[in-house]
C-alpha cells in the first residue's frame, strides 16, 4: 500500500488550507466555534470558552500523527480565518468534514476546499475513496458534497449524534467519490 503524503498547505484560487496553530484559537472561538447556528449539525456543542477552543486546537495538531488532518481555512486575499476542513485516513479511504463561519456560507468556499482536498488525496496518496456523511436535515452540506463531485450512496439510519439537534443518533446521507 502506498504511503499517504499530503502537503502541509493546500492553495486554491481563494483559499489557503494549512495546519492550525494555537494562535488561531481566539479567532476560531469568535468566528464559529461558539456560534449555535454554525454548530447545529456538527458533533460538538458550541464552545463556551476560549480554553475549550484551545484544547480543540491542541488536539487537532496532535492528531496529525494519527492520520487525522484538520486544516485551518483562511482567505487567500485577507488572511482571515474562515473555518476548518478535516479528513481522516483509513488505509485506502478518507472521510472528510468541514465547518465554516456563517458569514462565509453560500459563497462556494466549502466546495472549493472539498475539491482541493479530494484532488490532493487522489493525486498524492494511496487513497481510492473519499466519503462524507451529513445529517439528512443539512441540505446546504449535501449541496456542497454534490458540487464537489460526490454522489449520494444512501441513507445511514441512526448513524451519528449531532448533540445540538438530538441526544439520539440521527439519520445521515452518505456521499462518496472514487478514483479509478
Amino acid at each position: 500500500m502506498k504511503t499517504v503524503k499530503m502537503p502541509l498547505i493546500i492553495n486554491t484560487r481563494r483559499l489557503v488550507l494549512r495546519k492550525p496553530r494555537l494562535s488561531d484559537a481566539p479567532m476560531i472561538f469568535k468566528t464559529y466555534a461558539c456560534d449555535p447556528k454554525v454548530t447545529k449539525y456538527v458533533t460538538f456543542k458550541p464552545h463556551k470558552s476560549l480554553k475549550e477552543t484551545k484544547s480543540f486546537v491542541k488536539r487537532t495538531i496532535a492528531e496529525y500523527k494519527l492520520k487525522r488532518f484538520t486544516f485551518a481555512v483562511e482567505s487567500r486575499e485577507t488572511g482571515e480565518l474562515m473555518g476548518n476542513f478535516a479528513f481522516r485516513i483509513d488505509r485506502f479511504k478518507a472521510e472528510i468534514g468541514y465547518v465554516l463561519a456563517a458569514k462565509y456560507w453560500g459563497k462556494g468556499y466549502a466546495t472549493e476546499a472539498a475539491r482541493a482536498v479530494i484532488c490532493q488525496l487522489f493525486k498524492n496518496s494511496g487513497i481510492f475513496r473519499v466519503w462524507a456523511v451529513c445529517d439528512t436535515g443539512n441540505k446546504a452540506s449535501a449541496r456542497v458534497l454534490i458540487k464537489a463531485g460526490m454522489r449520494l450512496e444512501g441513507k445511514l439510519k441512526r448513524w451519528m449524534i449531532h448533540p445540538n439537534r438530538s441526544k439520539s443518533p440521527r439519520d445521515c446521507f452518505c456521499y462518496a467519490i472514487t478514483r479509478n
